[in-house]
């Protein structure tokens, strides 16, 4: 992730990359905001899996609600996979 933070950073653009991610022994569908300086700005993760994804994702945390950050050049946000049809994700 350093690799990428610095590359960023050298691109003077703003990042929002999709990934697995493992933790503790789980692994999560996940998302982090990276700003033109390269840090972080915000990390997510896919709040319910979908269907076939639970037997391999685990859930993500109540922190992981917030989808949108202020950037300089707008608001920028993201979901994961169908996380679009999930309501409370889109307010």
């Amino acid at each position: 992730m350093e690799k990428i933070r610095k590359a960023v950073k050298a691109a003077g653009f703003f990042l929002v990359l999709g990934y697995s991610e493992l933790d503790m022994g789980s692994i999560y569908i996940a998302q982090s905001f990276i700003d033109p300086s390269g840090d972080f700005v915000l990390h997510r993760r896919k709040i319910k899996p979908t269907q076939v994804e639970r037997s391999v994702w685990g859930d993500g945390q109540a922190d992981s609600l917030t989808t949108v950050v202020p950037t300089r050049f707008d608001h920028v946000g993201g979901l994961n996979y169908w996380e679009h049809l999930q309501p409370l994700l889109r307010y």
